[in-house]
């Protein structure tokens, strides 16, 4: 069951993160799970886009400059919580 807040999605569906601009919109599709033990998730926009595969056991990741809490990773879907964005170090 998702809490409040929880973002939930199946195989191929995507999760879009606003920067400010168009030019910074990215986002993540869930690519399921290649194994029981790893699953893997799609980042990027309408130009290019990248697999990146993370460990069932994992509770929290950061991809980009956002750090996601998981909630839940089954093959058919995954449950998140969007924590926080780390500012980029300048």
């Amino acid at each position: 069951m998702s809490e409040q807040g929880d973002i939930s999605l199946k195989v191929g569906e995507s999760y879009s993160f606003h920067s400010g601009t168009i030019d910074t919109v990215w986002g993540v599709t869930y690519a399921g799970m290649p194994n029981d033990r790893h699953f893997s998730i799609a980042v990027g926009n309408t130009l290019h886009a990248y697999n990146l595969y993370f460990s069932k056991t994992q509770d929290k990741i950061k991809i980009k400059n956002v750090i996601l809490e998981l909630k839940k990773v089954t093959k058919e879907n995954i449950i998140f919580q969007y924590l926080e964005k780390k500012e980029k170090n300048k």
